[in-house]
């Protein structure tokens, strides 16, 4: 059994493979052991004696759409394309992984760029340009000093 699946209780969320490319929501109701899972999917099938390899940690719901993905409990491919996936649908097409940035075109017009929004990002209250702005004002101090 995986770790990580291993270590969660009943009542946990899972995400289970459904095939290649398709990952399951779902909630944990029997370990059986270890040896094989029951969980029931958001969709209310129940999957029972399924192999533990066909499943990963969910993070839990207070989590999603979270703007940095290394504040995720769980940094696996379905969490990290579900949050994506989250704030897509909400159209916030920036999210943060550490220092890197991820856009994610929204194939429509956004009210990105207005002067409200530009405002935002000047008084340092966005993610995405607190690095930026610490490395501005680092390269100003050092022209300044020297």
């Amino acid at each position: 059994m995986d770790e990580a699946v291993a270590t969660l209780d009943k009542g946990s969320r899972v995400w289970y493979r459904q095939d290649e490319r398709t990952w399951l929501l779902g909630e944990l109701k029997d370990k059986n052991n270890g040896k094989h899972l029951t969980v029931q999917l958001a969709n209310g099938k129940v999957l029972a004696n399924v192999n533990p390899k066909d499943f990963v940690p969910a993070n839990p719901a207070l989590q999603q759409a979270i703007a940095d993905l290394t504040q995720l409990s769980y940094l696996n491919e379905p969490s990290i394309l579900d949050n994506l996936d989250q704030r897509y649908k909400q159209d916030v097409i920036y999210t943060n992984a550490g220092p890197v940035l991820i856009a994610v075109n929204p194939c429509k017009n956004l009210p990105l760029y207005t002067a409200d929004v530009a405002d935002q990002y000047k008084g340092g209250q966005r993610l995405v340009y607190a690095a930026a702005k610490a490395v501005v004002a680092a390269v100003a101090d050092k022209k300044g000093n020297g």
